[in-house]
């Protein structure tokens, strides 16, 4: 994906779908919001819980501005 950052315009939509959230995807969608990319950030529910650092990375990035939702199988 960092390849090919410089191409990606202003006022688009980026779709990330993931079962984890680590710390240098929350870095690539804060570069992305600062760039006015429009960020949807989707944590797929792998049924056992989340660990703290992963709930306060997702706190962060609905901060930083985007959308974020689980997705839950059930």
């Amino acid at each position: 994906m960092k390849e090919y950052e410089d191409q990606i315009r202003t006022g688009l939509t980026m779709i990330f779908v993931s079962t984890e959230l680590t710390d240098e995807m929350l870095e690539r969608v804060r570069i992305y919001l600062s760039r006015r990319i429009k960020v949807i950030f989707c944590l797929m529910d792998r049924g056992v819980k989340n660990d703290t650092w992963e709930e306060k990375r997702f706190e962060q990035i609905r901060k930083y501005g985007a959308e974020a939702y689980i997705l839950s199988g059930s």
